[in-house]
């Protein structure tokens, strides 16, 4: 199993590599099992603003806020989100979500917050898959024999 698993976190880097060059306004997708830490990409083409805030959110809740070396972290999201504050100075403002749960499905959008606007950055959608247990390996395996 730990080789399944070595080999499914390299396929999520190569997702995440695949999908840092994919276009802005393309709706990107990441794949995350349960309990996993996946990433949602994210970009910034202009670092001129001395002082930045990224904001990722979902439809219904804000999810994390950096402004410098301040965050905010949203409720459900509590302890396991944040964008390293030495990425965002060089432009990365990619979410780090650690132990990913189903609920975590979502698609995130992510704003530089500015005084008179929030600019869109990038939309990410989070497609989070169940944990595939012994068990359940095991009852697939007799209900196909």
């Amino acid at each position: 199993t730990q080789r399944l698993m070595d080999t499914t976190s390299s396929l999520y880097v190569c997702l995440l590599l695949f999908t840092s060059w994919v276009d802005p306004s393309h709706q990107i997708i990441v794949f995350a099992k349960q309990g996993s830490t996946a990433i949602l990409p994210c970009k910034l083409s202009d670092l001129s603003n001395q002082t930045l805030t990224v904001s990722w959110r979902t439809i219904k809740n804000k999810v994390f806020e950096r402004t410098n070396n301040q965050t905010y972290q949203g409720k459900a999201h509590k302890g396991r989100v944040n964008i390293p504050e030495d990425e965002l100075i060089k432009g990365n403002c990619s979410l780090v979500l650690k132990h990913v749960k189903l609920s975590d499905s979502a698609r995130y959008y992510s704003y530089l917050m500015k005084a008179d606007r929030n600019d869109p950055i990038n939309t990410v959608q989070l497609s989070v898959e169940a944990e595939e247990t012994p068990e359940k390996r095991r009852n697939e395996r007799v209900a196909t024999l």
